[in-house]
């Protein structure tokens, strides 16, 4: 025990000294390999500092990239939808869905379905206002609903998807009762109602809804509300303080819309962004599994990948269609363009909406010969045949060559075409002007998404596809709320719809978001991406201090109260006394959850050799100390004195090196380092002496004998080997 008082009392009075220099610029930062992210990092420090002291999950501003093709053109969902769908939190829905794809309220605390299915009665929260301060009551949501109905300039995003013919009335019965009204039965109601943001009525009624002001200003209900927007550039959102669930834990989001696709891991390497809610390009995550700080997140999603043959061209029959089926290799496609990161498609329902996906739908396998014989049916005769792509997917440009290549080798012709992203919906929906394209659709939790592809008057049936069995069908499934009746049907339009070949289904792609480890909370699934307004209301801004120790050391923290966690050599054993920190004894890596603090990082050498050591503060940016394989004798101890300020950066210093080997760090050390060093203060073989004295920004002599006066003759008895003459 006496061992363990000395030890903490001669740490004490070290970090003593230690914090006294720090108002004199005595210490060095801690410097990463990439001087432009230290340099973005603290150009970005009062985005990311925490507001409460008391309470380090409070507080912080969690930066989201967004590539620069999906800019909101106004911020009214119902003129640009993309609003909407990609569930920015400033709005609220009557419903929506948890992480388990279950729904479950949002501004409708409760409901109930009458026994003849056409009434749906929906008792409201009374205690929701809008984030000018006014309160939100049903008239808001019928206003919604009558708006969309009626309104010529809401989006045809709306008009084509909703069910907005088979509501009869919206009927408000008191501020927190509203009743929707059906002509028919209709099995999707609750899922489109988790798709519909709610608009106050006290701003858009009376007014043309393209002109109001609140478009670019826009007013909600959600955990989020609009503080600031730099056209092209940037959204910030401040949290809700009167929020009805709650005030967000984060101050504010910043969307940065400047970001190409294929940019954004960089970015988010560089620290300037904390989060991609949009899929990483698997060729960066071994390089982002590298640094420390990111957590990858992978979840399946609800989407398919799919080639799209146009009806219209008669070329394009049964049995060419068969023979594309036949001659791609979809195995290679996840390996060499996903590398790994897709399963194979057999239908445009994905397996992971288990309770909607039939799997024994008929399946085409990769089979050349089979390719080939089906194709010498067709009647095909060489004609070119085109094939739109998306410019702005580099994955689906990777497996757009793939598809190419094999079909050139069963001797069809293909010219890869590739198009913007604000040329393909004309492209190919408005205009028709293809032959096949590279498709990828997003579906949702009900399988009433079929209709919209695949029935003949389907608002995305871009391929002129017909078949009254599978129209009869479609329109079935939408007149029941029977489960086990519309499981029976869209197996059965499953069936359909792969045994016509409308298209050649290809993958269901994983979802790859990855976000700083500082930000808590942010979980991906198929029902909520990590952006979404239920993960976001929940999310919250905790740093953590890090260190990893290699063989053949132990390590230690120990706080400003002589609190450890980590090895104590004392007794042999890990101990966690500092609040809020744990052990990964499996890692030798020790955690500490703090918005800032002093604290002394202790090696412990437990052999004879060299060591490697990273001190981590996720708090600003990811960027680490290394000592650059220091050598350590077994029972030796480094000493390393780490700052996490409270803007969050890190300063961390090291105690000059014995190299002289008389158990003394002294003027002979000090002086021994500039003779072989130089003062030049980039040198790394200084470790972190500081430039303390004048003149400033040059490491010499007169730091040295400075260092001596504040310091004494003797920090630390360590062994460091004597550097080459």
């Amino acid at each position: 025990m006496k061992k363990k008082v000395a030890l903490l009392a001669f740490i004490q009075i070290l970090m003593l000294l230690f914090l006294t220099s720090t108002s004199q610029s005595m210490l060095i930062t801690c410097s990463i390999e990439n001087e432009n992210r230290i340099e973005t990092a603290h150009r970005e420090t009062k985005l990311i500092t925490a507001t409460s002291e008391s309470d380090p999950s409070k507080g912080g501003t969690l930066r989201i990239g967004m590539s620069y093709f999906i800019i909101p053109s106004s911020w009214n969902p119902y003129l640009d939808p993309i609003v909407a769908l990609d569930r920015y939190p400033m709005f609220s829905c009557l419903l929506r869905y948890d992480e388990n794809g279950e729904i479950i309220s949002d501004l409708a605390e409760s409901w109930e379905v009458s026994k003849n299915e056409l009434n749906y009665t929906f008792y409201l929260y009374s205690n929701v206002k809008w984030h000018d301060g006014i309160e939100f009551n049903a008239s808001d949501v019928e206003y919604t609903w009558e708006m969309i109905m009626t309104n010529p300039d809401v989006n045809t995003f709306w008009t084509n998807y909703l069910p907005l013919d088979r509501i009869d009335s919206i009927n408000v019965m008191k501020a927190t009762t509203i009743v929707f009204v059906l002509k028919q039965p209709y099995g999707p109601l609750l899922h489109y109602l988790t798709w519909v943001p709610i608009i106050p009525k006290h701003i858009y009624g009376g007014t043309k809804l393209t002109m109001n002001e609140a478009n670019q200003e826009p007013i909600g209900t959600g955990p989020f509300e609009y503080a600031d927007w730099q056209p092209d550039m940037n959204l910030t959102l401040s949290a809700n303080k009167n929020y009805f669930r709650g005030s967000p834990s984060l101050d504010s989001l910043l969307y940065r819309y400047d970001i190409p696709i294929e940019k954004l891991a960089d970015f988010l390497l560089n620290n300037t962004i904390d989060l991609v809610p949009e899929n990483i390009d698997p060729n960066r995550l071994e390089e982002i599994q590298k640094i420390p700080g990111i957590t990858i997140v992978t979840a399946d999603q609800l989407a398919y990948h799919y080639i799209g043959f146009n009806l219209r061209n008669p070329i394009l029959n049964y049995e060419f269609r068969r023979a594309v089926a036949h001659a791609i290799n979809i195995t290679r496609i996840i390996e060499c363009s996903y590398l790994g990161y897709a399963k194979e498609a057999i239908s445009p329902i994905p397996p992971i909406l288990t309770q909607w996906h039939n799997p024994n739908v008929i399946t085409y396998d990769y089979n050349e010969a089979l390719a080939k014989e089906w194709l010498s049916k067709s009647g095909y005769s060489g004609e070119t045949i085109s094939i739109k792509v998306g410019d702005w997917d580099p994955l689906k440009t990777n497996a757009s060559q793939i598809i190419k290549d094999y079909l050139e080798v069963i001797s069809i012709n293909v010219k890869l075409e590739y198009v913007t992203e604000e040329e393909f919906w004309d492209t190919i929906f408005v205009n028709h002007d293809f032959d096949l394209y590279i498709g990828g659709w997003e579906i949702s939790e009900d399988p009433d998404d079929l209709y919209h592809s695949f029935h003949s008057d389907g608002f995305t049936n871009a391929w002129n596809y017909s078949n009254p069995t599978l129209d009869q069908l479609l329109e079935k499934g939408r007149n029941t709320t029977d489960y086990n009746q519309r499981k029976e049907i869209y197996d059965k339009a499953q069936e359909i719809i792969t045994t016509d070949l409308v298209n050649v289904f290809t993958i269901h792609q994983t979802r790859i978001n990855d976000h700083n480890n500082d930000f808590h909370g942010l979980l991906s699934t198929p029902s909520t991406r990590a952006n979404s307004a239920y993960i976001l209301e929940n999310t919250y801004y905790e740093p953590v201090l890090s260190g990893k120790g290699k063989s053949p050391v132990k390590i230690a923290f120990i706080d400003s109260q002589n609190r450890i966690t980590g090895w104590n050599p004392e007794n042999g054993t890990y101990v966690t006394e500092i609040p809020n920190s744990e052990i990964l004894e499996d890692q030798n890596t020790v955690k500490i959850r703090s918005s800032s603090g002093n604290y002394t990082l202790v090696v412990i050498g437990t052999d004879n050799g060299t060591y490697s050591l990273e001190t981590i503060s996720l708090s600003l940016d990811y960027k680490y100390f290394d000592p650059q394989q220091a050598t350590i004798r077994e029972n030796q101890t480094r000493l390393y004195y780490i700052t996490v300020h409270e803007n969050g950066s890190i300063t961390v210093i090291n105690t000059i090196p014995d190299l002289n080997e008389d158990d003394r760090v002294d003027l002979y050390d000090a002086v021994t380092l500039l003779f072989i060093y130089g003062s030049t203060p980039e040198s790394s073989h200084w470790n972190l002496v500081a430039d303390i004295a004048y003149p400033i920004n040059k490491i010499d002599l007169y730091d040295a004998v400075a260092l001596l006066i504040e310091y004494g003759k003797k920090w630390n008895s360590t062994y460091y080997p004597k550097p080459p003459f």
